[in-house]
């Protein structure tokens, strides 16, 4: 009894470790905090152009630490330090993608456009609470893996 036990222990971190390693791997690796603030030049797409849904913004990297000095408008930075120059291109150009493996599918519900009125029904908290930063110029919290020159994807949306 006390070997099936042992056995069973040692299958179940087999399984924790495997899976762990798999999910790190489709990751990308490990994600970091990143601070940014809306306003500015930063944009926020819904883009369905995949045959999927994905959120992309558009927005400039900050050569200081948000724990330092947080990010101006439109700007996206490391919270312990400064974007490098490998990781933004052009005019410390970066966008950040989010895909909705981890909010539900799709992020929108329902638009209604009525006389002078556009509504937006979000299917995911966490999705308004972005379009809500980025519109109205609020500071928020996204983990992100650097995927290539000044291209992220968001892991995880808030602290």
């Amino acid at each position: 009894m006390r070997k099936w036990g042992i056995t069973l222990i040692l299958l179940g971190l087999v399984f924790l470790m495997t899976f762990g390693l798999t999910k790190a791997t489709i990751a990308g690796g490990r994600s970091y905090v990143m601070m940014c603030r809306g306003g500015g030049d930063m944009e926020l797409r819904l883009d369905i152009s995949q045959g999927g849904s994905c959120i992309r913004i558009d927005a400039k990297a900050a050569r200081v630490g948000a724990n330092q000095r947080l990010p101006q408008p439109g700007e996206c930075v490391w919270l312990d330090r400064g974007m490098r120059p490998e990781e933004y291109w052009g005019d410390r150009n970066l966008v950040l993608g989010i895909y909705p493996l981890f909010e539900g599918y799709p992020f929108i519900k329902v638009v209604k456009l009525s006389k002078g009125n556009i509504s937006i029904y979000w299917s995911s908290q966490k999705a308004e609470y972005l379009f809500n930063a980025v519109k109205d110029g609020k500071t928020f919290q996204v983990h992100a893996i650097r995927t290539g020159k000044g291209k992220f994807q968001v892991t995880h949306i808030g602290p």
